[in-house]
């Protein structure tokens, strides 16, 4: 795993090309996964973002058509996204679903899931009444996204989704008490509302439950309060064989079980607590500020209470399981005279702390363990025996520990920071990365989980072949952190990356575009969908290039064995932004004669160059002999032409290349030749004269990406396919989606 650190400052008085968007602040991104086990192909935006979260929610797939939908509350509509067979994405249609229940006497108000069914071809959506206390709708569009009915629900619909054969379809009705408890104020019923789209019966499963016995079993209620009214749905996991329903109630951390069919609650049960005094739970629960902000992941006398958000269903070795995201979840309501909140706090460290560390109320809840500190959340993610919710196994400090030593700069930082720096530590007192959902991928004979962290951002992934014994496989986050800003300058969240997980989706291979196993990621607070890949082939992993440092101060150029650079800064832990340099360090006579060398070996001989769509490395085929090099972008089809990385490009065809950030150009040069290419443009200038580019300049993962026929053709070398039957410099093979530049000296 590599990360990233744009100084600019120094940047542009070491380099003159510069291949990224840059900002004037310093900020950080990590251009790799932590293990190499997932990428990203692409990431999708609706074109807004909002810290409060809401933009781009919930993720459903259609398996037949290869699209995904998108839910955005906040803008009262859903996107229909195509995804490529290279993992790119192209919106086909965005739905006003906001506007077309105008029409149909629904008085919508939030917009917050969406679900697809395969076996129907319809798409269910969860629709709020504006009116908090009212009752919501499901509501049922075909593929396209054609309006065809609408069930009413209970109050505040959060989740919907369809049972695998498509028969039911059944929302989490969470029922806030949104304007507090008193003074008049309702707490509606929280229910799970099941429809029957066969008979076109609607059963609303309340939780009529003697409040006695749901203490015993485990609940968290609040005191004087009637468990038909306290109880919230908040996610609900489908048993493969459709019979059952699974409901995180996450305010009561507890799950109930209900059978579909008849609506019955087989059991309402609680999760228990993780005690953070035992080794393998370790926290950091105080935040510090400034010089005493600092990771500080220890064991502590605190009970985690797991409260989960999302769950998911497992069946394995004949046993049925639930996984959940341990996210936690305070009840604050209403305002001013009515304001009401379960939580308390207090400085457990009063010499570090800046802020006091968040727990629940003994003296509002029931439940609790007498004498203990009860935080909201696990940091983690649990999986329980579906039977009797007995847990086999939890993550315990795992989160922590792994997004300390991959960004301990940044660690528990906030999601919602759209002006200034994203602050070290400033989730340590609440609840940490906090694990927002979860959901289950099969590749080949291995299971795996994927949990979306939606503080800090990015997916963890997990081996969990065995329940019992989970492995940690990888974490992927490129969101772009800021350490610092200059005085007056606001960097928006449109600046941000992907931040703020919510929705998952896994796709198994039979069901990918790409033919590999995917994970839709779709991120609420920058208004992005990520598709990520998994599982590279055994040639990509170990065609990693061996780098050789070079020290100069406090800077370092690293140079690989093809001569290319890479400017970096030694910080806690290294940061690496590759760019395109002539820089040498201490060593700059050696490094020059080794580049002369290179260049004239490379200059002495043909050589053939091999791309794939999809693909992270190259194929060299020189004299006989092949050899991998990876590149950290794969080559990608836009409008029907393939597009490269602008470094390879030059690379390759010998040109030398400028980049101009403050113009945003590019310039190729090459034996009198002058090209120029206008990222945002539409045309290519060729020794003054405009012509236009057959695809609009791509930036994928910090790297501009140009159509390789545009800059052939311009330096004059042939392009065309191969069946053609004419020699060709450049060719692209359709069978093997592969592009061959031979004949390169």
């Amino acid at each position: 795993m590599k990360k990233i650190i744009l100084k600019l400052g120094l940047i542009f008085l070491t380099c003159t090309s510069l291949i990224v968007p840059a900002f004037a602040a310093e900020t950080y991104q990590k251009n790799d996964s932590d293990k190499g086990f997932v990428r990203e192909l692409s990431s999708y935006s609706v074109g807004r973002t909002n810290a409060d979260g809401g933009v781009a929610e919930i993720v459903t797939y259609n398996k037949k058509d290869k699209v995904f939908y998108l839910v955005s509350g906040v803008t009262q509509s859903i996107d229909l996204v195509k995804i490529n067979s290279d993992g790119s994405t192209v919106r086909k249609k965005r739905i006003e679903i906001g506007e077309i229940l105008k029409d149909k006497n629904i008085n919508a108000g939030d917009m917050t899931s969406v679900s697809y069914s395969d076996e129907k071809n319809l798409l269910a959506v969860a629709v709020q009444d504006e009116d908090y206390k009212n009752n919501g709708h499901i509501v049922i569009l075909d593929k396209d996204g054609n309006y065809k009915e609408a069930y009413e629900c209970g109050v505040q619909p959060d989740m919907v989704t369809f049972t695998k054969d498509g028969r039911y379809v059944l929302s989490a009705d969470e029922g806030e008490p949104r304007e507090g408890y008193d003074n008049g104020a309702i707490d509606p019923k929280g229910s799970v509302t099941i429809v029957d789209l066969e008979n076109k019966s609607i059963n609303k499963v309340e939780f009529n439950i003697d409040r006695d016995e749901a203490l015993k079993e485990g609940l968290l209620l609040k005191k004087g309060s009637n468990p038909v009214e306290d109880l919230e749905p908040e996610y609900i996991a489908i048993s493969d064989d459709n019979k059952t329903a699974f409901v995180s109630l996450q305010e009561n951390n507890a799950i109930a079980s209900i059978d579909i069919e008849s609506g019955k609650i087989n059991y309402v049960k609680g999760l228990g607590f993780i005690d953070h005094s035992v080794k393998g739970n370790e926290i950091d629960a105080v935040r510090g500020k400034g010089k005493k902000a600092k990771i500080d992941i220890k064991n502590d006398n605190f009970l985690g209470t797991p409260m989960p958000d999302g769950i998911a269903f497992l069946s394995k070795n004949g046993k049925d399981y639930i996984l959940t995201a341990n996210e936690g979840d305070a009840r604050e309501w209403g305002m001013e005279n009515n304001k009401y909140e379960n939580t308390k706090s207090k400085k457990f460290d009063k010499e570090n702390a800046d802020k006091k560390t968040e727990f629940l109320d003994p003296e509002k809840t029931d439940g609790l363990v007498e004498g203990r500190i009860h935080l909201l959340g696990g940091r983690s993610f649990s999986i329980y025996d579906a039977s009797d919710l007995t847990r086999v196994y939890n993550s315990g400090s795992d989160f922590e520990k792994i997004t300390a030593r991959i960004f301990p700069d940044f660690f528990n930082t906030s999601n919602d920071e759209d002006k200034g720096v994203d602050e070290l530590d400033a989730r340590s007192n609440k609840k940490g990365p906090e694990a927002e959902n979860i959901t289950v991928l099969n590749i080949k004979d291995k299971t795996y989980a994927i949990v979306g962290l939606e503080r800090i951002s990015g997916i963890m992934i997990y081996d969990i072949t065995d329940p019992s014994n989970p492995v940690y496989k990888d974490y992927f986050n490129n969101r772009i952190f800021i350490k610092s800003v200059n005085d007056g300058e606001e960097i928006g969240l449109e600046k941000r990356g992907n931040i703020g997980p919510e929705g998952l989706c896994a796709i198994e291979a039979k069901d990918s575009p790409t033919g590999k196993p995917l994970a839709l990621v779709a991120n609420e607070v920058s208004g992005t969908v990520q598709v990520i890949e998994f599982n590279y082939s055994e040639d990509e992993k170990n065609s990693e290039i061996p780098w050789i440092d070079i020290e100069d101060n406090a800077e370092i150029v690293k140079v690989d064995e093809n001569n290319h650079d890479s400017l970096t800064h030694r910080d806690n832990i290294e940061k690496t932004y590759p760019v395109f340099v002539n820089y040498y360090g201490n060593d700059e006579k050696n490094n020059r004669e080794k580049g002369m060398e290179n260049k004239k070996e490379q200059e002495g001989e043909e050589k053939t160059y091999k791309f794939y769509i999809g693909k992270s490395y190259y194929e060299i085929l020189n004299m006989g002999e092949s050899k991998k090099v990876k590149v950290d972008v794969a080559p990608i089809i836009e409008n029907n032409r393939t597009l490269l990385p602008m470094r390879l490009i030059a690379e390759i065809l010998g040109l030398d290349v400028k980049w101009d950030e403050d113009k945003r150009l590019a310039s190729f040069t090459k034996e009198g030749r002058l090209v120029k290419v206008q990222i945002d443009s539409s045309e290519i200038e060729i020794n003054g004269v405009s012509e236009k580019l057959y695809s609009k300049v791509k930036i994928e993962n910090n790297r501009i990406l140009l159509p390789i026929t545009n800059i052939s053709k311009a330096f004059g070398l042939t392009n065309g396919d191969k069946e053609d039957g004419i020699d060709q410099n450049i060719e692209w093979d359709s069978s093997k989606r592969s592009v061959t530049i031979k004949n390169i000296k």
